[in-house]
């Protein structure tokens, strides 16, 4: 379905990007794309509360930290305007366009689907121009954005509120995977109890407003239907997430490198990396309890119009890191002749991460349009999912052979081992692999100095991996770091995302991008009909999210 005969009103008097270079066009395009039914008629989940700046360039944006604050944490506030409610719109890549070093995901996290006082908060960007939402999005670090739980209370309506009878607690909440449905129980102080069951249609979001064990009194609103006001001015949390965390230890490790060579790095989220996912739209999942039409799904935004592509090819990064080893599956069906040497991707993600974090992979496409000459040549790094913190413990693991070997000459130190529960039995359908649990090990290392050499050889700490797969790209030549800004040299090609014909950001573009020779007109459409070909990408071989 073309993506113009879609839209409606909704983006009326935005601007016209037809004539604009792809970077640009995709802002546009990608925000409108309603091709998928299962997203968007009706959308499954929200509305949800939206926001807008009260500038279309907030200077705050360029205050960038590295800092690391734990999930949810407010990192700031921006002035801005409330929006009402709406449905998450589709989402474009996330930082400079030209930044050397690319994350990739499935799809970003619907994280207003969960019940609970964090569900109900969370807001999600309906701006009043395409300039708004590129400035945005080539700003966006680590955080997303929130309305104070306060403002959500005050905008309940209160002919039907759910109150409680008297003071307790929520003991419980749960809401449907694929439907608008929550179960919620409530405990009283005199030990009675409620379950209250609520259904709720799109034009009328249900929310929450405690979380399990949170006590309330008797009268406060428990819950109820949300009615947000539109134009409202408001301070916009911007709180951290962990996923978009995950990098920054990664780049503290790169930078300790770069130090250790006499220089002054400043890597930064944004700037040196960028975040891209396989599919626009939001969901609070992939895996099957969510019912998403994935065939759907993955042939709109994956194969027809095949959005990370177009920008894949435009960016042109030097690594490539996935969140996931479901989001490699879904990228390697349609790049896999692109990928040597060939990844064996049915091997559990840690030993896609060795494999790939110690051995160079490359995604190499090379192709010439009208006589002029494109390449893209990227190392691909397989991480664990960067939603869960656990992925990211430092751990040991051992073939069934290494376990054999190590219970052999060491059976007190692997007794006491599985007595503490530190063993992790290998999953049914994994590769074999037992996992040692390393955190807190001091004491047993100190009892038993030689059966820890064995295993310390088998260490896998995930954020080191990938840190040395970025450093031997540096050290290959292929990665190259700028001492006159003290960042990442940008990937090869023009860039005109930032400096164009329909708006130009204050700070302009660092890397001189815009004043580079322009490709020829539809050079990078060509180089992108060369990739897709006639392949497509049959979504019931993609694994769900671990």
């Amino acid at each position: 379905m073309p993506i113009d005969t879609i839209v409606g009103n909704e983006f009326m008097g935005f601007e016209d990007l037809s004539s604009e270079p792809i970077e640009v066009r995709l802002v546009g395009e990608t925000t409108k794309c309603r091709s998928c039914d299962w997203f968007w008629q009706p959308a499954p989940y929200g509305p949800y509360p939206s926001f807008d700046f009260n500038k279309a360039y907030p200077e705050v944006f360029l205050e960038r930290t590295n800092k690391q604050f734990r999930d949810k944490d407010l990192a700031r506030s921006v002035p801005g305007i409330s929006r009402g409610q709406a449905i998450a719109q589709p989402q474009i890549l996330h930082g400079c366009r030209k930044s050397p070093v690319m994350t990739i995901g499935i799809n970003p996290n619907l994280t207003g689907f969960w019940p609970g006082p964090d569900g109900s908060r969370w807001a999600y960007p309906l701006f009043s121009s395409f300039a708004r939402y590129a400035y945005y999005y080539r700003h966006r670090t680590t955080h997303q954005e929130s309305f104070s739980i306060e403002f959500i209370r005050k905008h309940i309506r209160e002919d039907e509120a759910i109150r409680a009878k008297q003071a307790g607690y929520l003991k419980s909440a749960r809401r449907e995977n694929a439907a608008r449905n929550m179960t919620f129980k409530l405990v009283y102080e005199d030990g009675s109890q409620d379950e209250i069951i609520q259904r709720w249609d799109p034009e009328r979001p249900f929310v929450l407003l405690f979380g399990p064990e949170q006590s309330f009194k008797s009268g406060e609103v428990i819950g109820g239907y949300m009615d947000l006001p539109n134009g409202v001015e408001l301070p916009v949390q911007q709180n951290v997430v962990g996923y978009y965390q995950r990098v920054i230890p990664i780049l503290e490790q790169v930078s300790g490198w770069l130090r250790s060579q006499r220089n002054l790095p400043n890597l930064e989220m944004a700037e040196d990396v960028c975040q891209l996912d396989m599919v626009a739209c939001a969901s609070p999942g992939w895996g099957a309890q969510f019912e998403i039409n994935k065939a759907q799904v993955v042939e709109n935004c994956v194969n027809k119009n095949a959005w990370v592509v177009k920008q894949l090819i435009q960016s042109n990064p030097k690594v490539i890191v996935f969140s996931g080893e479901s989001a490699f599956q879904m990228f390697n069906l349609m790049f896999e002749r692109f990928i040597t040497p060939k990844l064996w991707d049915k091997m559990e993600v840690y030993g896609l991460l060795k494999m790939t974090a110690r051995d160079p992979h490359y995604l190499d496409i090379q192709t010439e349009v009208d006589g002029r000459a494109y390449r893209l040549r990227a190392r691909i790094i397989i991480s664990p999912h960067f939603s869960y913190d656990d992925n990211f413990e430092p751990h040991v693991r051992l073939s069934p052979d290494e376990l054999q070997e190590f219970i052999g000459k060491f059976p007190d130190a692997y007794a006491e081992l599985r007595a503490a529960d530190r063993v992790i039995a290998p999953k049914a359908k994994g590769d074999g692999y037992t996992a040692i649990v390393t955190k807190g090990l001091r004491d047993w290392t100190e009892k038993y100095p030689v059966a820890a050499i064995p295993l310390m050889q088998e260490l896998y700490d995930p954020s080191t991996l990938i840190g040395q797969g970025i450093t031997q790209e540096i050290l290959l030549g292929n990665l190259q770091y700028d001492s006159t800004n003290n960042h990442f040299k940008r990937s090869e090609g023009p860039c005109k995302f930032c400096v164009n014909s329909q708006w130009q950001f204050p700070e302009k573009c660092a890397y001189g991008k815009p004043d580079e020779p322009e490709l020829p007109a539809g050079f990078l459409e060509k180089v992108v009909e060369h990739v897709i070909g006639s392949l497509s990408v049959p979504a019931p071989s993609i694994a769900p999210l671990p």
